[in-house]
């Protein structure tokens, strides 16, 4: 089964090795296209499948947390023998690599859209009682939750999307525990970064990249 999805650079390896994490529903598929276009600059590439996400479906999600992906971050990234690599993450992807700069270096840390400190947003569940009750429900009560239709998919996904890709992207959707989607049940308050508070990310927009000294 592959866990990892691996992209080789075009170039001899002098360039950082760069590591992603997805957010929550995704999977190294969402990675594939920026790490196929990122090769043609050089950069060799990885992205794991967080348990019960893509290739690891059948692990299941119910009742992990959020250090619970984190320690399967550090786990890839040592299994593989990476030294230092700069890391990539996607909304929750953002907040477990957040929390693995905590213990681990890396030569840098892109967070793109990161969840905030506190966890996953409150607005998630507004969002979904106002477009799906059920699943507004099973987000705050229950133990896994799902994007339920493309619709859904759209709004919290996509301002402008294809119709054709949006019915592909949500096709490849897994569903996610509920504990981290919304604050993580208490175990992702943040730490601080060599001095520097991770927290101060999200005051400075979507994009932002921590320096490792």
């Amino acid at each position: 089964m592959e866990t990892i999805v691996k992209v080789t650079g075009s170039e001899d390896g002098s360039k950082p090795p760069l590591f992603f994490v997805h957010g929550a529903w995704h999977g190294a598929w969402c990675w594939k296209p920026l790490m196929e276009y990122l090769a043609t600059k050089g950069f060799t590439s990885y992205a794991l499948d967080l348990p019960g996400h893509g290739s690891r479906k059948s692990e299941g999600v119910a009742g992990r947390g959020i250090m619970d992906y984190v320690s399967e971050v550090e786990s890839s990234i040592r299994s593989l023998g990476l030294v230092k690599p700069v890391v990539i993450g996607h909304s929750m992807g953002g907040l477990i690599v957040q929390k693995f700069l905590e213990k681990n270096d890396a030569l840098a840390a892109i967070l793109i859209a990161p969840c905030p400190g506190i966890g996953g947003s409150l607005l998630l569940p507004v969002k979904y009682f106002l477009h799906a009750p059920d699943a507004g429900l099973t987000v705050m009560f229950g133990r896994t939750t799902a994007i339920k239709n493309e619709a859904m998919c759209q709004r919290l996904f996509f301002d402008d999307i294809h119709e054709n890709d949006l019915k592909a992207h949500f096709e490849k959707l897994d569903i996610e525990s509920s504990s981290v989607t919304i604050s993580g049940m208490g175990d992702v308050v943040l730490g601080r970064v060599r001095g520097e508070s991770v927290e101060r990310v999200h005051s400075m927009g979507k994009l932002r990249i921590l320096q490792r000294g």
